[in-house]
């Protein structure tokens, strides 16, 4: 009856064995599902693999698989690099300039800092705008916001006047001093390029305008405009406040 016993127990071991085994084989299956892989130039990589964007240029670009998604990651081309208009760009690496910085006037190339004479009348630079156009100059005249002026004096708006260098082709503008002024009331008005006071100068005392040189007694106190104009009177809402003294 003992042996019989053992040899029930060692049966009963035996299945329950079995069967956190086999549960085990089950877990271990779910756990290690893969992961999506990538395709890339005909190539299949797995989960986590690094490869090259491009088989020729191995250190030009990284890529990473993550499930099944290809992310790249490029190296920083600085930009002064391209200050030029004739850029080369290798396959396997950043833009350059292999003639130096220069601007360009038609097909031709001017290095940066140097001057082209293209007639008697007329030469373009290269002068602190490399990789874009040369500025060229007329003699006898002067360039302003893509104009050329060949008098003197111009005025390139209503409101501003310039003066041209007819030699050196330098360009100075002034606006009218008018604008410069300080202006001795709220409720200015522009006429001809210049500010002025239709109702003649005043103040403010809240949503109220007083007229300068005059007292106006609010029922409790006495109040009148600054005696100076001042450059911190505005147009509009803004302007001095008048200054008011208990009656």
């Amino acid at each position: 009856m003992d042996i019989v016993i053992l040899v029930l127990g060692l049966t009963v071991v035996g299945i329950n064995s079995a069967h956190v085994l086999d549960n085990r084989i089950t877990n271990s299956t779910l756990i290690t599902t893969p992961r999506p892989t990538c395709w890339w130039n005909g190539t299949e990589y797995n989960h986590g693999d690094h490869f090259p964007r491009d088989k020729s240029c191995p250190t030009h670009a990284s890529c990473e698989c993550r499930s099944g998604q290809v992310s790249c990651v490029y190296p920083d081309c600085p930009a002064e690099y391209i200050a030029c208009v004739d850029p080369v760009t290798p396959p396997c690496g950043c833009a350059h300039c292999p003639n130096g910085p220069n601007c360009g006037y038609g097909n031709l190339t001017i290095p940066l800092d140097g001057d082209y004479k293209v007639d008697e009348n007329t030469t373009c630079n290269c002068l602190g705008a490399a990789g874009g156009p040369a500025t060229c100059k007329i003699k006898g005249t002067c360039e302003y916001m893509g104009k050329l002026h060949s008098s003197e004096v111009f005025r390139p708006n209503d409101c501003d006047w310039c003066r041209c260098d007819l030699v050196t082709g330098n360009v100075n503008c002034f606006g009218w001093e008018c604008m410069s002024q300080p202006i001795s009331c709220v409720d200015a008005v522009v006429h001809n390029c210049c500010p002025k006071c239709p109702n003649g100068p005043n103040c403010r005392l809240g949503n109220k305008i007083i007229p300068a040189n005059q007292d106006y007694n609010d029922g409790y106190r006495i109040c009148r405009c600054p005696l100076l104009p001042s450059h911190d009177m505005h147009f509009g809402n803004g302007g001095p406040e008048a200054i008011c003294e208990f009656d």
